[in-house]
């Protein structure tokens, strides 16, 4: 567990951005040529997220921009601010621009304040990358929201040979131009496309208060949001009334995708694009969403306001510290989730100056030990600290067990070939690191290295003679909305994707709480619950299915309201017959 992890959505600091996942799918091994790409533009300017994607394009082997189509209806122009004064009289006498003034007044003077960096829709200039492709630039025929385009500049791009167009650009677009692409214009959805469709992105999911907000990434067709999907993940809506905050880790984090679905498309190169993905769900909500209006932004707001002040007034019971909790059972929490179960877990005391967290068990010299996260706040990091459980379920010989100048937590052990090694979450350090007992249970050696990558949660097992690796990467702190699965002929690895499709995108039940669980030749992933706050829950999931795609089904919820007083739990262990968990108890 990180402690960094735990407020992120609220923050408005989140300057960390990573990424090395997207690195991740800049290799094809697949013979033939590079995809031709080409990218739909207005002006010379694009959000800085899909710089970011291009720049992915031009790191990889597999593909190469061909042509940028550039919007030249949409050319930027030098055009001198208008004042405040000048907006305002101009809202006064159009009556559409006034209903939606108090929206642009909150993200002016409101929204602005708490703006996160790098901002991701930020306007970045790409001339750079327009120097080696060739420029179509287009003036569509528009009609209310829709652009089509013309027979000439149809031809023109035509004559280009493009395997897929990115779309950065140009409106709601209808016609031939779909189908200029071998495999069509691929385009985002920035929030959910099933619940939310329209203006504002990761706005109303604020106002209506959804747990999650989405991200998609689909080949369009004539259908509005109706193509088919290539991508997505969802992520915890911010409780923070900021929709540049709610925004950040969704058009950060799903930057991989066009990378990714790119690198799948040179791999197997299917006969239509509807091989790569699936088709989009039907719309659950109304129709499609506008600006809010002055109504829906006053009334949202007010409430907002009145919930911070009722919460400083009521003074809630705080959470306090994490604590791990065991029990000695013969039936694991997996199979019986009862609340009289949970009731037999006892507590142990931990440290006063921090928190204990993270439990991993293992029999060893015919005892079982712990191993755990040891935060300690003066020090803001934690080491990996061990202890042997005793025959009442207390813990004795507590000692340090492995401890870096970084933050250490998740210290997944396990035993292969006689001998005990372990996993720790080292994430801060941006790698996943295995290491040795040279002498069990305090004195470890560095192996090596896994993966270079910013991961979170790290679980490795073995399994019909082939070792596999669950693994959620990290592109902006405190955002785990996907699992992938990686394997290797040997521990060692060479660790590769199995799958460049996630196991689970969803913050329900992606991030691990655990090591891989066995029983009755059924293996049990666990994972916990995070779309409302970090370790609101356990999910035990069944994999179903590991070669050739991974595959999870179901879940088995363990909720922290089972136990009296317990306002979080988020990690799960067993060995033997012991049992252990961690969860955060009322202040």
């Amino acid at each position: 567990m990180n402690k960094s992890h735990q407020n992120a959505a609220s923050s408005t600091s989140l300057n960390s951005v990573d990424f090395s996942l997207n690195q991740q799918f800049y290799h094809s091994v697949a013979p033939g040529p590079a995809l031709r790409i080409g990218v739909m533009i207005d002006g010379n300017h694009v959000p800085a997220f899909a710089r970011q994607i291009l720049e992915d394009v031009a790191a990889s082997n597999f593909a190469r921009t061909i042509c940028f189509i550039r919007n030249a209806s949409e050319q930027v122009t030098n055009k001198k601010p208008k004042t405040l004064l000048h907006r305002i009289a101009r809202n006064l006498l159009n009556g559409a621009a006034w209903r939606g003034i108090g929206y642009r007044l909150y993200l002016e003077y409101l929204d602005a304040r708490f703006k996160p960096y790098p901002d991701p829709i930020a306007s970045v200039d790409c001339s750079d990358l327009l120097q080696n492709a060739s420029i179509i630039d287009v003036k569509p025929l528009k009609s209310r929201f829709i652009d089509r385009f013309n027979t000439d500049d149809l031809s023109a791009i035509a004559n280009q040979r493009l395997d897929v167009i990115l779309r950065f650009g140009f409106r709601i677009l209808h016609g031939p131009i779909l189908t200029q692409a071998r495999y069509g214009i691929w385009s985002y959805h920035h929030g959910d496309p099933s619940r939310y469709r329209g203006a504002s992105p990761y706005l109303w999911e604020l106002i209506e208060r959804s747990p999650t907000s989405g991200a998609v990434l689909q080949a369009l067709n004539e259908v509005l949001d109706g193509g088919t999907v290539l991508a997505e993940a969802h992520f915890p809506t911010t409780p923070f009334p900021s929709v540049s905050v709610n925004g950040f880790a969704p058009y950060w984090s799903t930057t991989h995708f066009v990378i990714r679905c790119l690198n799948q498309l040179h791999s197997s190169l299917p006969s239509s694009i509807d091989a790569l993905g699936r088709a989009q769900p039907p719309h659950q909500h109304r129709p499609s969403y506008k600006t809010p209006s002055n109504l829906d932004v006053t009334q949202w707001l007010a409430t907002n306001v009145i919930k911070r002040v009722r919460r400083r007034l009521s003074r809630p019971a705080q959470s306090g510290p994490w604590r791990i909790a065991l029990r000695k059972t013969s039936v694991p929490l997996y199979l019986d989730p009862s609340r009289e179960a949970m009731q037999q877990f006892k507590w142990l005391q931990g440290r006063s100056d921090g928190f204990w967290a993270d439990p991993f068990l293992i029999d060893r010299d015919d005892s079982s030990w712990l191993y755990f996260e040891d935060f300690e706040t003066a020090k803001n990091k934690a080491t990996i600290c061990v202890g042997r459980l005793t025959n009442t379920g207390d813990l004795e010989n507590v000692c340090t067990a492995l401890e870096h100048d970084y933050h250490l937590s998740y210290p997944h052990v396990f035993t292969h070939a006689g001998e005990v090694f372990m996993i720790p979450e080292s994430e801060q350090a941006g790698t996943v690191d295995l290491y040795r007992a040279r002498r069990f249970p305090d004195d470890w050696i560095h192996e090596c290295t896994l993966l270079n990558l910013r991961t979170v949660d790290s679980t490795v097992f073995e399994h019909e003679s082939h070792w596999y690796m669950f693994s959620s990467p990290i592109t902006v702190a405190g955002a785990v909305p996907l699992t992938y699965l990686w394997s290797a002929p040997t521990l060692t690895g060479p660790w590769k994707l199995a799958h460049s499709q996630p196991l689970n995108a969803n913050p329900l039940r992606a991030r691990g709480a655990g090591g891989i669980l066995t029983h009755d030749s059924t293996l049990w992933r666990p994972s916990q619950d995070c779309r409302f706050t970090y370790g609101d829950g356990l999910a035990f999931n069944k994999l179903e299915s590991l070669h050739p795609t991974p595959r999870e089904c179901e879940s088995i919820f363990v909720a922290p309201t089972l136990l009296p007083g317990i306002t979080h739990i988020h990690s799960y262990s067993r060995a033997r017959e012991w049992e252990a968990i961690d969860g955060r108890l009322k202040a």
